[in-house]
């Protein structure tokens, strides 16, 4: 939302945000659901849920519609983690050289691997993520945001390792680089929450935040389909 001078990635904003919430509606909204939700299979209650959130969306008056995005969403995931762990190794390199005890286990391992990628990995998944980047930008042409599950199950006990597929659903908003955000929308498995996701476009976090608050207000509501 702000410039920042530091990060040689930051942008301008092309726009002025409103991070006013007042009079949030979801008449005329037009929001895109991936089809098969990029082939991500998600637990039963997870799937009820959305489906039911993604009803609530359209009985508060916005158009619901079927968008097309790669299938490959597992690729994409570890595509942006292996960059994730190359930027990490070239942050942290001068540190983790001098006190790698400073680092746990797990996150050692992690930059360490980094580390160890040889370019042409690094090239191959960066011309995976662009692939993907583009397509959600394609995607979002047509509709004003996406939405998704935000993780294909519910949540997991904090002493288990993380599902391979946590993040398949939210790798796509993370490589194109556009504001997300997560809303309760019922439970699933043992009566743990679930999340629905909104996707906007780029410096249009205030009208996902707004778009997200007519949601909420709507699920509060107890809208429902007619």
């Amino acid at each position: 939302a702000v410039h920042d001078p530091g990060w040689a990635w930051s942008r301008r904003a092309p726009r002025a945000l409103d991070w006013s919430l007042a009079g949030a509606s979801l008449d005329g909204v037009r929001v895109g659901v991936p089809a098969r939700l990029c082939g991500v299979v998600c637990e039963p209650g997870v799937q009820r849920a959305f489906d039911a959130a993604c009803a609530t969306l359209a009985a508060a008056g916005a158009d619901v519609v079927e968008v097309a995005l790669p299938r490959a969403a597992p690729a994409t995931r570890r595509a942006g983690f292996v960059l994730a762990e190359a930027g990490a190794y070239a942050f942290h390199r001068e540190l983790l050289e001098h006190d790698p005890d400073g680092f746990s286990e797990t996150f050692r391992g992690f930059v360490r691997f980094g580390g160890e990628l040889p370019g042409w990995r690094l090239s191959t998944y960066l011309e995976r993520l662009e692939e993907a980047r583009a397509a959600v930008l394609e995607a979002l042409h047509a509709v004003d945001a996406l939405a998704l599950p935000t993780t294909p199950q519910v949540a997991f006990p904090a002493e288990l390792p993380p599902p391979d597929d946590q993040a398949d659903l939210t790798a796509p908003a993370n490589v194109a680089g556009l504001p997300a955000v997560s809303v309760p929308c019922g439970t699933g498995e043992g009566g743990l929450p679930v999340g629905l996701q909104l996707v906007g476009r780029a410096f249009h976090d205030d009208d996902l935040l707004r778009l997200a608050a007519a949601y909420a207000a709507a699920r509060d509501a107890g809208v429902s389909p007619r």
